[in-house]
This record gives C-alpha cells, sequence and structure tokens, in this order.
C-alpha cells in the first residue's frame, strides 16, 4: 500500500505482537468496528465497496487503518499515554469523490470517542492551505513549542510553514458535533456535485449518512447503554426493598393479630 508520495506503508508485519490485547486496545477494537458495522449497515456505499478496518496493537502504539480498497484508506497511531493520544499517518484516496475526506471523519469520531486529548498530523497534501481548509478544517495549526511570535498576523500559509505543516485537533466540549456537521457538510456537497451513477456512493447515500449519524448518536456509544443498565439494577433493588417492607409490615400486623386474640382468648378463660 502506498501513501500520497508513492513511499510503501507498512503495518503490523514489521511490529512485535503481544498475545493478549490490552484494555485501551479492546476499546479502540470495539469503537472501530460499531462504526464499520453502522457504514455498511447503511448502504452507504455501492456493493462492491465495503469499509473494512484492520486494528494492530504492538508495544509501539495501537495501528488503526479504515479503509475502502488499497489505495483508499487513512491510517492512525494511537498510544496509550496521559492524556491518551494519537497521530494520523496517512490519508489516501484513489476513488476521489470525497471518500479519503469520509474516512478520515471516521476516523475523527474514533478518536474522539476514545477520549484521545492530544491528535495529531502532518499535512503533507500538495497544496497545504488547501488541506487546511478542505479535509483537516477541524484542525488547527500546531504551535506547540514553537516561538508564537513567528505566528502572530502571519497568513495561515506562513503558518504552515513555520509549523512545519504540523497540526492537531483541539479537545473541545463540541468536538464529536462539529465532525458530526462535517459529515453532514460531506453528503450535501456531494449532492450539490450531482455525481449522478459511479462506482462508489450508493443512489440513496445521503439517507444512509443520516441513518449512520442518527444511530450513532441514539447508541450514545459504550456510555448510555451502561448507565440505563445501572439504573434498571438500582429500580430493581429498590422494588426489592420496597417488596420487603411490606412483607415486614404485613408479617407485624399478623403478629400483633394473633397476640391480641391469645389475649382475649385468656380473659375469657379467667372470667
Amino acid at each position: 500500500m502506498n501513501n500520497n508520495n508513492g513511499m510503501e506503508v507498512e503495518y503490523s508485519n514489521s511490529r512485535p505482537k503481544r498475545n493478549k490485547k490490552t484494555e485501551f486496545e479492546a476499546r479502540i477494537d470495539e469503537i472501530a468496528n460499531k462504526i464499520v458495522y453502522l457504514v455498511n449497515k447503511n448502504t452507504i456505499f455501492e456493493k462492491g465497496l465495503k469499509l473494512n478496518v484492520k486494528i494492530d496493537g504492538s508495544i509501539d502504539g495501537i495501528n488503526v487503518l479504515f479503509y475502502l480498497n488499497d489505495e483508499t484508506y487513512v491510517n492512525a497511531v494511537y498510544y496509550n499515554t496521559n492524556p491518551l493520544s494519537g497521530t494520523c499517518t496517512y490519508v489516501n484516496s484513489d476513488l476521489g469523490m470525497k471518500t479519503g475526506t469520509f474516512l478520515f471523519h471516521l476516523l475523527l469520531l474514533l478518536t474522539v470517542k476514545l477520549g484521545v486529548e492530544d491528535f495529531t498530523l502532518d499535512n503533507y497534501t500538495d497544496d497545504q492551505v488547501r488541506g487546511a481548509l478542505g479535509i483537516y478544517k477541524l484542525l488547527s495549526v500546531n504551535k506547540r513549542g514553537e516561538d508564537r511570535d513567528r505566528f502572530t498576523r502571519a497568513s495561515l500559509e506562513q503558518q504552515l510553514y513555520n509549523a512545519m505543516g504540523k497540526m492537531r485537533l483541539e479537545s473541545r466540549g463540541d468536538t464529536e458535533k462539529r465532525i458530526t456537521d462535517e459529515i453532514y457538510n460531506i453528503m450535501t456537497k456531494l449532492k450539490n456535485m450531482k455525481i449522478g451513477d459511479n462506482d462508489v456512493w450508493q443512489p440513496k447515500f445521503d439517507k444512509g449518512i443520516v441513518s449512520f449519524l442518527n444511530q450513532w448518536h441514539q447508541q450514545g456509544l459504550y456510555g448510555g447503554k451502561k448507565k440505563s443498565k445501572k439504573t434498571k439494577s438500582k429500580k430493581i433493588k429498590s422494588k426489592k426493598t420496597q417488596s420487603k417492607k411490606h412483607n415486614q409490615k404485613n408479617t407485624i400486623k399478623k403478629n400483633t393479630i394473633k397476640k391480641n386474640k391469645i389475649k382475649k382468648t385468656k380473659r375469657k378463660k379467667q372470667k
């Protein structure tokens, strides 16, 4: 597999594997495969294409590859640091029609859902400014470790030059919403392009994307369900507690009635 510069991209073959998945790797595996399942379930791409993911855990980090074919893919490496970090290493597409942009934003969804706070990439596009305003528009120029005076009043082109193309995703409370909004924008741009019959997107791909995003929000991946289970268990416990208290009250009443009957019987006998 080649990157934008024609260089060979190697994945798991050169990395030593561990026998057992870490909790971090298991979480990546769960969320990434959920994304793949929801995308393919909603028939966004043509029959000959489907989204795949390859996850390679090693001592160097967790390598994640989303791909449609050998030349249309996005690759990132995640590190179990404190805070969690990651870097996008390659984005490539030979299919065009914003497939690379779509895959990149799926990767951003994974990144945010993992809780990664430090996510970076090197903008190696032929036109860095166009890339920064296009596919990488949700990222900002990475000025960390640089002399801030060099960026004051500098154009975006100059800032990218000063930072050597380095960019980062700034983690904010609305980051996930910004990502899903941008996926809607990608869908709208494709519709405006009037792509017609093609070998990539289904004729009703827009409905598939909307359905995918709705299901993503509804499931509240790996948060909502767990909370609901706890709530249910609390309700069950409270019901059990209430039933126990009710039974105890009934028992006390019965015992009281029995005692009163015994006392009345004794009084009658004495008379």
